[in-house]
């Protein structure tokens, strides 16, 4: 114990010595650097003023200072250090900087000088020349050496002082801590005792009898703390869900039973590195790129026939002493999976078969239409037909949902003109406009990579909502906004709006805000759903904002 205090008084003093002499060494070597970087800008600006291309050669007398002087094509005219050929000097740093106006200090080591440089270049003559000055970096060793023996003396003053203070506290409580140091053992080993209290000094009596009372409560919550994690191992590996905790150096932390069961590449390795964890090598390669991107993220992923859900998620474990830097949980999603696949292929199925009766009904709609002369039944022929086109909108609307849940893996994008799309839209709904004196105005231009057929069902949807639920001599705003990073389709109208409680549930399947008013307008309530479907086959975000009686804005962001 003795010896433990004194190293660590020594350790502690020496340390203070050494982090107080470097920190002085680094500021006089920062100021010198400060110093030559200054001169160097000041004498780099009074040459580029005074040389032009007739008199750039009597900079050869100059000394101690390397010039060199360099034509706007990097050919190399004059080197004070260096004759001969000399390499093309165009796209050293300081050149390219002085060139774009932006001169700077750099920092290089010279290999014709085999020493560190610092660099800076102006031009001159009016732009026709570039005058490059150079001078030796200051060597932080310099700095070092000059101060090494004042370091060599505090050090030796610092750990005098230090072992006469060690010393003298470790004679007093050495004993004291022995004493302590055997009751934690035994608290340790699970056989505990208290530490003897019957001591002389009355400060002593008092610590140790607290510290007594507070190795009972220790005792007592680390019997309490072991029966919570019974109960916590019993919960995680009983839940239906795989659970994996990894921390920062990628090693596993715990690892349920049902992460086993479900996975059965997974090894039950803890405090093992994760390419011990899991034997798949791609899926091992996905997670780490995601916990390396510092990002919460989920993923599918199929193996043996079965469809996992991964998400992974990034905790604020600073305070943990064995930190948790990313939680992993790991569903078995395949009967959800096949349940999806089996709605939408019955979805799919279902459109298919009731849209060859519905042609045949529609189409017959029209033969009675034409030949009926009976005219007490032609409100009723007429209803036939109207309600066999809305059917028909209706299964031509999920056959388009259809398409958009299988999506092709073979699609071929291409740029898309949003104005020329959006234009043509409104063209197709120009008799429906006029109806209604609605006026459209496009504005703005912009491309994305997609296919035509998504791009103009997309528009035309939203489109379609705006004239239907517009006013009588209303107006529609199409703006078309190009970003560095996105493009942006925004549609507002100026129609009846939409309450607020109803905006959540506009893009699912069939919602309608007013029953009367859509079968009005003779909607499917599917436009939004599409649209929905097809923001998300390019990853777009889509939102919509609307006000009762003022209007609707509906916007699309594509990313680039």
């Amino acid at each position: 114990m003795n010896n433990k205090i004194l190293y660590s008084c020594w350790a502690i003093s020496l340390l203070a010595v050494i982090i107080v002499f470097i920190a002085s060494v680094i500021v006089m070597n920062f100021n010198a650097e400060k110093n030559i970087k200054t001169a160097l800008v000041k004498e780099t600006e009074l040459l580029s003023k005074t040389v032009d291309s007739d008199n750039y050669s009597s900079l050869s007398d100059i000394e101690n200072i390397r010039v060199t002087v360099i034509s706007l094509s990097g050919q190399v005219l004059l080197d004070t250090f260096k004759s001969g050929t000399i390499e093309n000097h165009l796209e050293r740093q300081e050149v390219k900087d002085a060139l774009n106006g932006t001169p700077k200090t750099v920092k290089r080591y010279s290999e014709t000088l085999n020493k560190y440089m610092y660099y800076y270049a102006l031009t001159a003559d009016d732009g026709k020349l570039v005058i490059r000055l150079a001078v030796e970096s200051e060597s932080i060793g310099d700095y070092f050496l000059g101060t090494l023996p004042f370091f060599f003396l505090a050090a030796f003053v610092a750990l005098v002082i230090s072992y006469i203070f060690a010393r003298f506290l470790s004679l007093k409580i050495s004993r004291k801590i022995k004493s302590i140091e055997l009751s934690l053992k035994s608290l340790n080993d699970g056989n505990y005792k208290p530490i003897d209290t019957n001591m002389e000094e009355p400060e002593f009596f008092a610590v140790l009898s607290e510290t007594n009372e507070i190795f009972k409560s220790t005792r007592e919550n680390l019997s309490k703390i072991q029966t919570e994690e019974e109960k916590l191992d019993f919960v995680l590996d009983n839940i239906s869900q795989g659970v994996i905790a990894i921390n920062s150096k990628f090693q596993t932390v715990l690892v349920n039973k049902t992460a086993l069961n479900l996975f059965n590449g997974i090894k039950d390795d803890i405090n093992k590195d994760l390419n011990f964890l899991i034997e798949d090598k791609s899926l091992r390669d996905k997670l780490v790129k995601i916990i390396l991107a510092e990002e919460n993220s989920s993923f599918e992923y199929e193996r043996e026939g079965k469809i996992f859900d991964f998400t992974v998620t990034k905790t604020d474990s600073s305070d943990l002493q064995n930190d948790i830097s990313h939680i992993l949980v790991i569903s078995d999603i395949s009967k959800e999976k096949e349940l999806i696949k089996q709605k939408s292929e019955f979805f799919s199925n279902a459109s298919h078969e009731l849209k060859t009766p519905m042609t045949s009904i529609q189409g017959m709609a029209e033969l009675l239409t034409v030949k009926n002369k009976d005219s007490s039944l032609k409100k009723y022929i007429d209803r036939i037909h109207t309600e066999s086109l809305r059917i028909n909108s209706l299964i031509m609307d999920m056959l388009k949902l259809s398409n958009l849940e299988n999506l092709a893996t073979d699609e071929q994008y291409s740029l898309i003109d949003l104005r020329k799309t959006a234009d043509e839209v409104a063209a197709s709904f120009s008799h429906q406009c006029e109806q209604k004196t609605i006026k459209t105005t496009v504005r703005g231009k912009g491309k994305v990579a997609a296919l035509n057929k998504d791009i103009f069902e997309l528009i035309s949807n939203i489109y379609s909502n705006a004239v239907n639920y517009n006013v009588e001599n209303g107006r529609i705003s199409i703006d078309i906004i190009d970003k560095d990073d996105s493009v942006e389709f925004i549609c507002s109208d100026t129609g009846i709006g939409i309450e607020k409680e109803h905006l959540p549930r506009l893009c699912e399947r069939f919602y309608r805000v007013d029953k009367s008013r859509s079968k009005n307008t003779g909607g499917t309530g599917l436009g939004l759903a599409i649209v929905k479907h097809i923001c998300s086959k390019y990853n777009a975000a889509l939102s919509i904002e609307s006000q009762t009686e003022k209007g609707t804005t509906v916007k699309v962001v594509f990313k680039k």
